[in-house]
């Protein structure tokens, strides 16, 4: 019979990839402070912003419930994001160098997710699900 509740490991894992989402938009209030007044406008962000926060939430959700798509989607978008944020988190580190700091604790956050993740106690349950 199959387990219904997801493992220890697979629950660790969402929480960590949510506690990672909240550091990523405290990342991205904190890039707009950088910015300052002539930055992107605080409208157009929140308008991208709430699509991706919920389309991040609704694969946390599936993952939860053991969609393996959900797992590999959100790997890759995890990773992306994070290599796309490397170089703004480069460039900001000696004005701002908290930013580097969010960039640093959401990257180990994230690992420490996919480790939870793809270890073979999660991935048999991802597969027999």
């Amino acid at each position: 019979m199959r387990e219904q509740k997801p493992p220890k490991g697979v629950v660790q894992g969402v929480f960590l990839l949510s506690a990672a989402l909240l550091l990523s938009i405290l990342r991205g209030v904190a890039g707009l402070e950088i910015e300052g007044p002539g930055g992107i406008q605080l409208s157009l962000v929140f308008m991208a912003a709430v699509p991706v926060l919920s389309f991040s939430l609704f694969l946390l959700w599936k993952i939860y419930q053991g969609r393996e798509w959900a797992r590999i989607t959100q790997l890759l978008l995890f990773t992306f994001s994070l290599i796309s944020g490397l170089g703004e988190t480069a460039a900001r580190v000696r004005e701002a160098p908290y930013f580097f700091g969010l960039y640093v604790t959401e990257t180990l956050l994230i690992t420490g997710a996919f480790v939870l993740l793809f270890q073979r106690t999660s991935s048999q349950w991802f597969v027999e699900r």
